[in-house]
């Protein structure tokens, strides 16, 4: 029995491009980077493998003596957690170099700004003492988003003084990861920026998207001889390039063969049923977290994709298609994240680019437009938002094709699941 290598979701590969660019910024005069993408693409697995120690001669080189990091969890960060502490965190690293270092005038900047509570100023005199030494600390500051909700950290100061230390002094690097992008992150705190720049505005934004399929599949690749190429293949056809997915549809498929499970077609109908479910609640998260014109965006796609999978046929979306130019920002910006492919066979250009998320999309639909539930399509499209951004015409059409495609899928997703296992193996031998 061999263990499965796809049980660990931490596996750190296919992300070259983006390490380089992280670590040209920061290494080259202290630049900070804010590092966007949807749940589960690896931005936490980012974060931590920079924060490595025992890789940070390799990705760091002549600047690896002169330069620590501190991993900081905003996720981890009580209501009551305050700026000194922050900062007393946050500058810990500098903390235990001093011990090992004689450098008696930046160990008593350091030990004033602890007894002044880390204020701006003396936070100041610490970085320029770093400064002077060539010194360079890079903060790496997880699930940003979440001090947008902080009910000490969210404020003018905090916000104002990041901006000003990692803008001046090029002794102190940010590299943060949060699902929203650099525009919304601004947006949110405009009221504290009146008067001046956006706070984040001297971030470089990195979009941890989708990996290519040439990285996808190095992802896959474990050494042995386990998975055939065809295997590959579909691994990544029913998760595209989202890291998760890849690597719990791999596990699945791995533990199918360790079951003795000899038709590949009955293995990968088993992965692929096995990654809807671990999917799950990570799409239904994503979909939440989406704008009302995004869902609008999104569900008018996989209404021109699914009826073709199932039957062949097109659904009456023309209303539906005359606004779809409209959301062209999100359609790219989902593009950019890995959710969206450009497809020149469908009417809106674009498809989802991993099975399982237009599974799940289905598989909601699906309940939502069961006759004896005929009151949940009405709440869903409420719970969509999209009363100010959808016409009559385009509601009424909408509303014919949620239907049509619930009759369509009687038997429930899973009968849609095993047609896109048969498909994808009838597309193997040239059907």
């Amino acid at each position: 029995m061999q263990t499965n290598p796809f049980i660990s979701t931490q596996s750190f590969r296919g992300r070259a491009k983006e390490l380089r660019r992280i670590i040209n910024r920061v290494s080259n005069g202290g630049q900070s980077v804010a590092i966007t993408g949807e749940p589960r693409m690896g931005k936490t697995t980012l974060l931590r493998y920079l924060h490595d120690p025992d890789r940070r001669s390799e990705l760091f080189s002549d600047m690896a003596p002169l330069l620590f990091t501190q991993y900081i969890d905003a996720q981890t960060l009580g209501m009551s957690f305050d700026q000194p502490q922050f900062w007393k965190i946050a500058l810990q690293p500098l903390a235990e170099k001093l011990k090992e270092s004689s450098q008696p005038d930046l160990s008593a900047a350091f030990a004033t700004c602890k007894n002044e509570g880390f204020g701006v100023f003396g936070l100041e005199r610490v970085l320029a003492q770093m400064q002077a030494l060539g010194w360079r600390l890079v903060i790496l500051l997880d699930e940003f988003d979440n001090l947008l909700n902080h009910p000490v950290l969210h404020q003018a100061e905090f916000y104002g003084g990041l901006r000003s230390l990692a803008s001046r002094y090029e002794s102190l690097a940010l590299v943060t990861a949060s699902r929203q992008p650099l525009e919304a992150l601004n947006e949110t705190t405009r009221e504290y920026s009146k008067l001046g720049s956006p706070y984040f505005n001297f971030m470089t934004p990195i979009v941890l998207g989708a990996l290519e399929k040439k990285d996808a599949l190095q992802l896959l690749d474990t050494g042995n001889r386990h998975f055939t190429l065809e295997d590959y293949e579909f691994l990544y056809y029913i998760a595209g390039g989202h890291p998760f997915f890849l690597q719990s549809a791999a596990s699945a498929l791995w533990d199918a063969y360790e079951d003795g499970e000899v038709k590949s077609l009955t293995r990968w109908e088993n992965a692929a049923r096995d990654l809807h479910e671990a999917a799950r609640q990570i799409i239904h998260d994503i979909w939440k977290n989406w704008t009302p014109p995004t869902r609008k965006a999104v569900t008018v796609i996989a209404l021109d994709t699914l009826p073709k999978l199932v039957t062949g046929k097109e659904f009456d979306l023309d209303h539906l298609l005359e606004s779809f130019s409209n959301y062209n920002p999100e359609v790219e910006e989902l593009c950019k994240r890995g959710i969206l492919i450009r497809e020149a066979k469908t009417r809106t250009g674009f498809r989802l680019q991993s099975q399982v998320m237009l599974w799940w999309l289905a598989s909601e639909l699906i309940r939502v437009t069961r006759p004896q539930d005929n009151d949940d399509l009405g709440g869903w499209l409420r719970q969509q938002e999209w009363d100010g951004i959808i016409k009559g015409e385009e509601k009424t059409q909408l509303k014919k094709a949620l239907t049509s495609l619930g009759s369509m899928l009687k038997t429930g997703i899973e009968s849609f699941i095993k047609s896109s296992a048969e498909g994808f193996a009838k597309g193997l031998m040239g059907g």
